[in-house]
């Protein structure tokens, strides 16, 4: 039996904080997030749709347990659409922007 490749997220405790407990559009209007709508077949050929928020920098404090959940989000997103590879690490990139995809490209080059 394998381990699922997001056990180490879902073993996170997310603490609830002003931003942890905002809705999506309350964290677009009160702190200034961007959002990225992303869009997946399913094996089924059915359409999935997500919305994401665009960050800037895994920052202490709130931000980061929002990144945190986030990412669960995303594999979950990317394990139910029918994406190949450089589909999904081409995609992350359009949800972090700033320090952050910096240290993503310099990963990835490496």
């Amino acid at each position: 039996m394998s381990t699922p490749r997001n056990v180490w997220l879902q073993g996170i405790k997310i603490q609830p904080n002003q931003i942890t407990t905002s809705s999506h559009e309350q964290l677009i209007k009160n702190h200034n997030f961007e959002e990225v709508e992303m869009e997946g077949r399913r094996a089924d050929d059915s359409k999935k749709r997500t919305k994401f928020l665009r960050f800037d920098q895994a920052a202490p404090g709130g931000k980061a347990e929002q990144f945190f959940k986030q990412n669960l989000c995303y594999i979950n997103f990317v394990e139910e659409v029918v994406w190949q590879s450089d589909t999904i690490f081409d995609s992350y990139e359009d949800i972090i922007t700033g320090d952050l995809k910096d240290i993503w490209d310099t990963t990835r080059a490496d």
